[in-house]
């Protein structure tokens, strides 16, 4: 079995959102606002939740420890 890699928030490739949709996103989430995400496949909703979710639980600062998902039906993420 090999050795598992720690992760830290540094191994983070820091992001910037593309289209207004994902600044409103971003801006919502450093706000503490609940999200709720839907739209056309391919426009980054997963993506965006994804990285900001892991980059909230890899900083040192944070409570949290682990990282759940889970998708519906219609590409929606909650995190």
């Amino acid at each position: 079995m090999s050795k598992k890699k720690e992760i830290n928030y540094s191994d983070l490739v820091q992001i910037k959102p593309i289209t207004d949709n994902q600044k409103q996103v971003f801006e919502s989430w450093k706000d503490g606002r609940n999200q709720f995400l839907f739209g056309c496949a391919g426009t980054g909703k997963t993506f965006v939740s994804m990285y900001l979710a892991f980059s909230e639980v890899l900083k040192n600062e944070t409570p949290y420890d682990t990282l759940s998902s889970s998708l519906c039906e219609h590409g929606a993420v909650y995190v």
